[in-house]
């Protein structure tokens, strides 16, 4: 007789796999998963691309140890990612290894008790047994009941043959998806292998650099105290021009009402803006931080600096008028563009295209973006956002 507890053993292996082939059974799936890697993998070709400009330079800048920071940080986020990745291969490997097991045991016992249960059947039975049995009966009612019990017979014995097919049907498929989930796995242990190399590789740059920028410490700190004043310079200038926008000390612009449209889109569309550069990195945030290298150095940004590559443009981060343009010793020129009661701030530019008075339209080219070639080739935009003499985080204001 067919085992019953082939069946409950069938439908439990049906509920693990449909247990271990969801997002629950797992805390991530494989999708987010390369989703992140896909997002660590394009942030460090942008850093990459920096690093090999500025590396043809000989002498070190604190935006390059800046970007090589972050270059090694998300490296070790994509191993992180990796080894989280093949973890997951793991445990559906074993899942399905369990499974398989399982599946050929039982697909055997089924195949043994079936030829029994057929071999005992016409061992019993004479030819044309079903029609005997069915016009042996003593009336209709029990023919009927005859005739029912052979087409439950027959439906019990055809149930037994699905259930064959079934389990060997998905036999295959767990084994394909195994074969699948091996070979996977073979390619992100090369994969996280090379990784391992570049993170040596950069953290031995990244040591090297560091001592070789403390070595210079004196200098350094002369120059940090010289970007201090340009920055204080800065400030005063764009405090200068709100006093003459807004015609009075307190800054507080009196706005027309187009004017206040463009105040309302721009405070909408907070978190969306697009970045003032094509491409890049942040090498300093928003407030005050310790330095890079020197820890118990303070540092204050009142916006962001943003390092790109040679050539880049700065641009737009919405539409509005260009209220000032100047140029600062050893901050290059800076152009002002004002958004209602919002003022967008980008410096160290060269080149500049537009004047005052121009209307601009968001992602509108302001101008290049000055390479600093006695800076190891540094290529960085001091990007800052004020509602009237207010500072603000940009990196709030932009997109993700």
């Amino acid at each position: 007789m067919f085992n019953i507890a082939v069946i409950l053993r069938f439908y439990l292996i049906i509920i693990i796999i449909l247990f271990v082939d969801s997002k629950e059974g797992y805390g991530q799936n494989r999708a987010e998963l390369e989703e992140r890697r896909e997002a660590a993998r394009k942030d460090i070709e942008r850093t990459s691309k920096i690093l090999n400009e500025v590396s043809k330079s000989k002498s070190i800048s604190i935006n390059r140890i800046v970007v090589l920071n972050r270059q090694v940080r998300r490296r070790q986020d994509l191993i992180f990612d990796l080894d989280q990745e093949i973890g997951e291969l793991n445990t559906r490997i074993f899942d399905n290894k369990f499974v398989i097991k399982s599946l050929g045991s039982d697909v055997e016992r089924i195949k043994t008790d079936y030829a029994k249960l057929i071999q005992a059947a016409y061992k019993q039975k004479p030819p044309f047994f079903e029609l005997t049995y069915l016009f042996s009966s003593g009336d209709i009612n029990q023919a009927y009941k005859r005739m029912r019990y052979i087409q439950q017979y027959a439906r019990y014995r055809q149930r037994q043959v699905t259930l064959i097919r079934r389990i060997q049907k998905l036999l295959r498929t767990k084994e394909m998806e195994l074969k699948e989930q091996k070979d996977n796995k073979t390619v992100l242990l090369k994969d996280i292998e090379r990784e391992k190399t570049k993170l040596r590789s950069e953290k031995k740059s990244q040591q090297k650099m560091v001592a070789e920028f403390v070595k210079k410490e004196k200098d350094l700190k002369k120059k940090l105290a010289q970007k201090r004043r340009i920055a204080r310079k800065l400030d005063k200038e764009i405090e200068k021009a709100i006093e003459i926008e807004a015609k009075n000390e307190n800054g507080i612009f009196k706005l027309t009402p187009e004017q206040k449209l463009i105040s309302e889109k721009f405070v909408n569309n907070k978190g969306k803006l697009p970045w003032p550069t094509i491409t890049g990195v942040v090498t300093e945030k928003y407030g005050e931080h310790p330095h890079p290298v020197w820890k118990h150095v303070r540092v204050r940004n009142d916006g962001i600096n943003i390092t790109t590559s040679e050539g880049d443009v700065a641009r737009s981060v919405f539409d509005g008028v260009v209220m000032k343009v100047f140029a600062i010793p050893g901050a290059n020129q800076t152009v002002i563009i004002r958004h209602g009661n919002y003022l967008s701030v980008y410096t160290n530019l060269i080149g500049v295209k537009v004047k005052v008075g121009d209307n601009v339209v968001i992602k509108e080219k302001l101008g290049i973006i000055y390479t600093d070639s006695s800076e190891g080739n540094d290529t960085t935009l001091h990007f800052m956002l004020w509602k009237e003499k207010d500072k603000l985080d940009p990196e709030l204001w932009l997109s993700n």
